[in-house]
């Protein structure tokens, strides 16, 4: 995980994200792309019928970029940060669409968002800006709720089905479990219709395992019809300072009507989510 892409917002959970993204490429003596995304500018289209001065609009956009790269540099300033090399970037458009635009053309490995999460209605017809990314996003999306304690993952909860497509996952979580040293629980949610018996769902533990190079492993299996309570609590219980989902990222109707476990404990998780596309396409492995 060498390049790294941390939008920012300029808030206190943009901030949080930017100091863990800061620990990881310690580790990985890699480097950070800021990026700040102009929404305002790409929605303020004049209207048919309406002159607007091209001279004045530019001018307005200058005026605005300056002051967003000033904010940048202060940030930059900082003397927490100041052993960590950090690219910024300022794009004018559709908040998730450049943040992937711009993942794909930097070739990010990761990218670290804070999120505040989204409840009730807003989360039902809205959701959150960090919630459309990691639907869309081809590279991981780890995401930031709270402060997180010099960044280190020791204890991590994967929750995992154990089928052949969650092979995708494992490898880009046995990367992340090298960078830090971790201990992976592996939490199966226990389906009926998933293995004949214990000796079936061991095996194909082991399989995954094996196959991906991870190391240090736990499964603990739970039976419960809610997931999403089911993953947080055994997140609680061991301590974990990290959880992984694999996402089949689920858009359009489909979305719509199941929704995505994924996204649901990135909203209401207070711990960090790591979120690794597991669609057909399979992007790169972290690096």
């Amino acid at each position: 995980m060498k390049r790294i892409l941390v939008p920012t917002d300029f808030s206190v959970f943009a901030q949080n994200a930017l100091h863990v993204a800061a620990h990881i490429v310690r580790k990985t003596n890699g480097e950070i792309f800021l990026l700040n995304v102009n929404e305002v500018s790409s929605q303020n289209a004049p209207l048919a019928g309406f002159y607007i001065d091209k001279t004045v609009e530019e001018q307005y956009l200058q005026l605005l970029t300056a002051s967003v790269q000033r904010a940048l540099d202060e940030i930059l300033k900082s003397p927490e940060l100041a052993d960590v090399k950090i690219n910024t970037l300022i794009e004018v458009g559709s908040l998730t669409s450049k943040i992937n635009e711009v993942a794909q053309r930097i070739e990010a490995d990761l990218i670290v968002m804070g999120t505040k999460g989204a409840s009730g209605l807003e989360e039902v017809l809205v959701g959150s800006n960090t919630e459309r990314v990691v639907r869309t996003a081809s590279v991981p999306v780890l995401t930031i709720n709270q402060a997180v304690e010099k960044g280190a993952f020791h204890k991590i909860a994967f929750a995992t089905t154990l089928k052949s497509d969650q092979l995708v996952g494992f490898k880009r979580l046995a990367e992340f479990q090298k960078i830090f040293n971790s201990k992976v629980f592996l939490l199966y949610l226990n389906n009926p219709a998933g293995f004949s018996n214990d000796q079936e769902m061991q095996a194909r533990y082991q399989e995954l395992v094996k196959e991906s190079g991870l190391e240090n492993t736990e499964l603990v299996t739970s039976s419960t019809l809610d997931e999403q309570q089911a993953i947080m609590r055994f997140a609680d219980e061991i301590d974990a300072d990290l959880i992984v989902m694999a996402t089949h990222q689920r858009q359009g109707l489909w979305h719509f009507l199941v929704g995505s476990l994924t996204e649901d404990v990135v909203n209401h998780s207070h711990k960090p989510v790591l979120s690794i596309s597991i669609k057909k396409v399979e992007s790169k492995v972290l690096a």
